[in-house]
């Protein structure tokens, strides 16, 4: 009986232990590679076979994941996956970084800063080594407008910006410090002040 017993709790534990090395895999984020099981490089083939069919897709072009989680945008160049957009704070890097540490003091000197006013205010970051990008959207928004943070893993530059505008230098992005006591300072480009006031919506 003692052997049995002994023999029913190994199997548990191996059991357990296997659910928790895998179940990283589910929420790892590697700057410019991975989120989740989803990886850059990756076929759509590969991502249905990880993630099932997708929410909505436009063929060649992107694959929508979504659920009570959060929203997986999933972007295509050459058949292949270029870019993941995300808004899931449960996906983190091995050190902790995720939708909902990156404002934190410790990893403030990782990023580069830039923002942008339209209705609301905006922030970026973008990682100093690259290969992602997060964003904070409509921070003082008002009126069921609730500030939203989004996150870009991405391979050589981020082109599905969270929020952008085409034809803008940076995508109408200025840079700035980082620092809170300057985000409401006046902006310097012509093009950044002439952004202040519109309301662009969604991500």
């Amino acid at each position: 009986m003692r052997s049995a017993i002994a023999t029913i709790a190994a199997l548990l534990f191996l059991h357990g232990a296997s659910q928790a090395a895998t179940a990283p895999e589910d929420t790892l984020l590697v700057p410019g590679e991975r989120v989740g099981k989803v990886t850059l490089g990756m076929t759509a083939a590969e991502v249905e076979e990880r993630l099932g069919k997708p929410s909505k897709e436009k063929e060649d072009f992107y694959m929508e994941y979504s659920d009570k989680d959060g929203i997986l945008d999933i972007f295509f160049t050459n058949h292949e996956v270029n870019e993941i957009r995300f808004n899931n704070k449960a996906f983190k890097t091995t050190d902790g970084l995720s939708l909902a540490t990156f404002t934190q003091k410790r990893f403030h000197s990782d990023f580069n800063y830039a923002r942008m006013q339209t209705k609301f205010m905006n922030t970026r970051q973008i990682l100093k080594s690259g290969g992602l990008a997060m964003y904070k959207l409509d921070i003082d928004g008002v009126a069921g407008v609730k500030p939203t943070a989004v996150g870009l893993v991405y391979k050589e530059r981020p082109r599905h910006q969270a929020r952008m505008f085409q034809g803008e230098k940076d995508g109408g992005w200025e840079e700035w410090d980082g620092q809170p006591s300057t985000l409401w300072d006046e902006f310097k480009s012509p093009a950044a002040r002439a952004m202040k006031g519109l309301d662009v919506g969604g991500w």
